[in-house]
């Protein structure tokens, strides 16, 4: 009384707020299921550099993980792509870029690197666990070869980039039928995997794709990995 508080008002502002309570609990639940219901039964990736000098196992200790992941042969084609860093592999090679398609004249399209196209196996087939191997991470300014991918390596809790890239060519790409190229026109929406895609799809790794890599550290004609790189992975010795 002494406030002057007027419960007809009370009650009105008390029930709107336990309604507002209950809608956010409603949303939090809904992405909760939506979650727990992902196609990509993968939730852990493995981002990991095996570091040492020449010999020591460090190949082989990726070939390991891998051998279990994909027992069958006819599989490691498409769910394992290899590449090797020196000092003239550039971004270009690793992601792609648009070069000379001779078919019935000469065109220019989009050819996929390694990156793009391990990246699209592993969008394509939610239920396979896929891996790119990078031997020989720091014969190369992998900075620079990484570019604007650099931010998609940060991980969260359900295997995805937390941070994602707009990229319409790696986009137009994953929405292709080519396994090389972009096709010559992309429909405004494609169905890849399951998930709808458009040329603005934001780019994430998701968790069915695993990054290994080999470091040597005996060499000094090498490139310095910085630490803001290097906390993105874990590191073996």
């Amino acid at each position: 009384n002494e406030l002057n508080i007027d419960e007809n008002n009370y009650l009105q502002v008390l029930g709107s707020t336990q309604s507002l309570i209950k809608d956010t609990t409603s949303v939090a639940e809904e992405k909760k299921q939506s979650l727990s219901s992902s196609p990509f039964p993968y939730t852990q990736p493995i981002q990991k550099i095996f570091y040492g000098v020449p010999g020591c196992g460090k190949s082989h200790n990726v070939d390991e993980i891998i051998n279990k992941a994909v027992a069958k042969k006819e599989d490691r084609t498409r769910q394992i792509i290899r590449v090797v860093f020196h000092s003239d592999y550039t971004n270009s090679d690793f992601v792609g870029q648009i070069m000379p398609y001779v078919k019935d004249g000469i065109e220019y399209r989009f050819q996929a690197g390694p990156f793009t196209r391990i990246l699209k196996h592993a969008y394509q087939e939610h239920s396979k666990p896929f891996f790119l191997v990078i031997e020989e991470l720091n014969r190369g300014n992998a900075a620079a070869i990484f570019g604007d991918l650099f931010q998609l390596l940060d991980r969260d809790k359900n295997g995805f980039s937390t941070y994602s890239v707009n990229n319409p060519d790696i986009a137009s790409f994953i929405m292709s039928k080519d396994d090389y190229h972009n096709d010559k026109t992309v429909p405004e929406t494609v169905e890849v995997g399951g998930d709808k895609w458009i040329l603005d799809t934001p780019i994430r790794l998701p968790p069915n794709l695993s990054i290994l890599a080999t470091m040597n550290t005996s060499d000094q004609n090498v490139f310095t990995l910085d630490n803001a790189f290097q906390r993105r992975w874990d590191m073996e010795y």
